[in-house]
């Protein structure tokens, strides 16, 4: 499925916006019908586009009766994700937690504490305190002793001075940790991880190299796995390092939480925004090197 995501500004006080789309530039005196009225929200998902195809639109506000246009948006649709069938959790944020996959809320996952939502460059985040974080509950899709590639959104808060676990995998009653990522402030962080044999010591740490802080700003994480243990890092489209871990990792708990290290011998938790999160199963999406880091997630959000 191809799809075109239109955002846009409006100062002021409004009612609601409209969308038209044509293939070609439109003329203020022609107009064509809108296929999109009554918004509330300045975004709008098109996913009746074909793929490559050209298209131009308009947005126009509507506030007290009087109507305003903007100029021609051109934009060219581009194909959903080559691994869709691959991904096994696809989670979008909106006031609800919600599993694109499935189309069930809590499908994967559970809540500590209630969870409080935040407009963000994706419509929403979710914000974490520090005393809010999810879990997954559902063993449906271990990723112990397969390949995998999760990556996410974060914004680490300011006030976040200690640093924070974004994402931690197979911590259980025996005390075992396979790999945690984690932030910390005025800096760009670094990733972390253990070698699933007990929690007795950090096999890799990479620190970011260059590039903006880490603080107040959206950051693309990514994390892949091959099925014979060899685990990379990846921050904004940076390599960050690769280490080898026990090819099965925690079978007793091989599941994930995001927003905290559920760790007997460790107490942290992440204090900011997790964005999108994308979990695929037995593929690498990045290889050991630099790569362009995506903007969104290939999905239809409803």
């Amino acid at each position: 499925m191809a799809g075109i995501r239109l955002y846009w500004a409006h100062f002021g006080t409004f009612d609601s916006f409209e969308i038209m789309r044509s293939s070609a530039p439109m003329s203020d005196n022609a107009l064509p019908s809108p296929i999109a009225t009554g918004l509330v929200k300045m975004t709008y998902l098109d996913t009746t586009v074909v793929p490559n195809d050209t298209y131009y639109y308009r947005v126009a506000v509507i506030n007290d009766g009087v109507r305003a246009v903007s100029q021609d948006i051109v934009a060219i649709a581009t194909e959903s994700d080559k691994y869709t069938d691959n991904v096994v959790v696809l989670l979008y944020l909106k006031q609800t937690f919600f599993d694109e996959k499935t189309k069930t809320n809590f499908a994967k996952f559970g809540t500590a504490g209630d969870m409080t939502f935040v407009e963000s460059p994706f419509e929403w985040s979710l914000a974490l305190d520090g005393s809010k974080w999810l879990t997954q509950t559902s063993a449906g899709t271990p990723l112990s002793n397969k390949s995998f590639t999760i990556d996410f959104f974060a914004k680490q808060s300011a006030s976040n001075t200690a640093g924070g676990v974004i994402l931690s995998a197979g911590s259980g009653s025996d005390e075992r940790l396979s790999w945690w990522v984690s932030v910390r402030p005025n800096s760009l962080g670094w990733a972390q991880y253990l070698d699933g044999s007990g929690g007795s010591g950090v096999s890799a740490r990479k620190a970011f190299i260059g590039g903006p802080l880490v603080q107040e700003q959206y950051i693309h994480y990514a994390i892949t796995r091959t099925a014979e243990g060899s685990m990379s890092f990846f921050a904004n489209g940076r390599y960050l390092g690769t280490s080898q871990v026990a090819a099965s990792f925690n079978t007793a708990n091989p599941l994930i939480t995001i927003g905290r290290l559920e760790y007997p011998a460790y107490n942290s938790a992440f204090r900011g925004e997790i964005g999108p999160v994308r979990v695929t199963e037995g593929v690498i999406r990045y290889e050991d090197e630099d790569f362009i880091p995506p903007t969104e997630f290939a999905g239809v959000q409803s």
